[in-house]
């Protein structure tokens, strides 16, 4: 179905609002609501990171180990607070020379990550998350934490990664781009697969809207172009089963820009409704 809709969003931080024809596949929608189902924890969330943009929330049963930041840029308040919890944090960026902040517990790469090598890129500037662990000597560790908000590269990372490698972290922290009207292709080649894989073997537990860019009101739900989702592994003990009434955004949420107000995702888990 096509209709015509308004995008509301921020560019250098500057509002836009737009109305744009876009092709809505119902179905899509649907299958992102069903992907992106959230499942209740039983413990405690915290915020790792800084107020606003470059904060998460995690769930609060950490105990120190090992951890991938896969995209930096001038932001470490994620990995500061990481090490601070007793984690050696191996950071990888290929568009920074440097880290705004040295200190113990970071290791920091230059070096981007990808989904699969090829000619296009060469393995010193990007590589992939198997070749990381493997370099680390990690590739046999288990309860390792990800974190990974690398602007839309996400989808070729998850679409091309093992399961066994997602396996072997016990949370991911994701930022998804490029949700709201993407051309079929790369919903069916890359944001669909990538989610069903992730779901085969982590629950998400939360999610919030990234206000700093463009979402769509559709219906009885609103779609944001970029979200921030937090996953446990199949299995720990704080997963819970799924249930209605899951509200967002979490009290503990902040707005990425904190001169507009957070996006409002509501009952999320409420089915969706024209």
């Amino acid at each position: 179905m096509s209709i015509t809709i308004g995008i509301g969003g921020y560019i250098n931080n500057q509002l836009f609002m737009l109305e744009k024809n876009l092709n809505i596949d119902e179905e899509y929608y649907c299958q992102l609501l069903g992907l992106l189902r959230i499942y209740p924890i039983s413990n405690a969330f915290c915020r790792v990171g800084r107020h606003g943009d470059g904060g998460y929330l995690m769930v609060n049963c950490m105990r120190g180990g090992i951890a991938y930041s896969l995209g930096i840029n001038d932001d470490v308040s994620w990995d500061e607070d990481m090490a601070d919890r007793g984690y050696e944090v191996y950071m990888y960026d290929h568009t920074i020379d440097r880290l705004p902040v040295e200190r113990k517990g970071f290791h920091f790469f230059k070096c981007g990550i990808t989904g699969r090598l090829g000619v296009e890129n060469a393995c010193d500037r990007m590589n992939t998350l198997e070749n990381f662990l493997k370099k680390n000597k990690h590739e046999h560790q288990n309860d390792m934490i990800l974190k990974m908000d690398v602007e839309g590269a996400e989808w070729d990372v998850l679409s091309e990664v093992e399961e066994n490698i997602l396996s072997q972290f016990s949370q991911i922290v994701v930022e998804y781009h490029g949700l709201v009207g993407a051309n079929g292709d790369m919903v069916e080649r890359k944001i669909l697969p990538s989610l069903r894989k992730i779901n085969r073997t982590h629950k998400l537990v939360h999610l919030h809207g990234n206000n700093m860019g463009a979402y769509i009101k559709w219906g009885n739900k609103i779609f944001p172009d970029a979200v921030e989702a937090t996953y446990v592994r199949c299995g720990l003990p704080a997963v819970l089963g799924a249930k209605k009434g899951i509200k967002l955004p979490n009290v503990l949420d902040e707005p990425n820009d904190p001169n507009r107000s957070d996006i409002v995702l509501g009952n999320w888990n409420e089915p969706f409704r024209i």
